[in-house]
């Protein structure tokens, strides 16, 4: 994919951040998230994503905005090896490699964040990872999968905080050839 593609891709998710993370700060003053960072997506979100789901079978591109713990933190009594956070999300990258592959998904682009130049004071990142899936069914039939759900505990313990947009193709600046 051309880099400068990318790179507007790029930058329009972060503006679309922008736009929720300042769309959610009244939430947080309001108590409505209790200024919680964000890692799994709410029962509105998911009940507004299952009924899209059923719309149609279009490919969908998920943005991934990440910011990594320190060092991990998994749940009480589950066995893992001490690491930081960016540690394991590999491990959980490791794991969702393969159900990825296995529905016909794939990672398109992965990022580490040099700045923002258009969003709240204070917000960081540390990458960005495109993901394209072939409709909004199989992102929602792959999260229900034991195979997901075992790697995702490591996503979980990497993650600080995060945010999942989730978008349709408008345009393709990409031709087919030179993908």
């Amino acid at each position: 994919m051309n880099r400068f593609w990318v790179g507007c891709i790029v930058i329009s998710g972060f503006f679309m951040a922008f736009i929720l993370s300042a769309n959610t700060a009244g939430a947080a003053e309001k108590g409505q998230d209790n200024g919680r960072m964000t890692l799994r997506a709410s029962k509105a979100q998911l009940a507004a994503f299952v009924k899209d789901a059923s719309l149609d079978d279009t490919s969908i591109i998920m943005l991934n905005l990440l910011k990594y713990r320190e060092q991990a933190k998994y749940p009480e009594g589950f066995n893992a090896e001490p690491c930081s956070g960016k540690q394991a999300y590999e491990r959980y990258a490791q794991g969702a490699r393969e159900t990825l592959k296995a529905i016909g998904a794939r990672a398109v682009w992965k990022g580490k964040v040099e700045g923002i130049l258009i969003g709240p004071e204070g917000e960081y990142w540390d990458d960005v990872i495109l993901v394209q899936y072939p409709s909004r069914k199989i992102f929602l039939k792959m999260v229900k999968s034991d195979d997901y759900k075992k790697a995702s505990v490591h996503r979980t313990a990497a993650l600080e905080d995060s945010r999942l947009i989730c978008t349709d193709e408008l345009m393709n600046f990409v031709s087919k050839k030179s993908q």
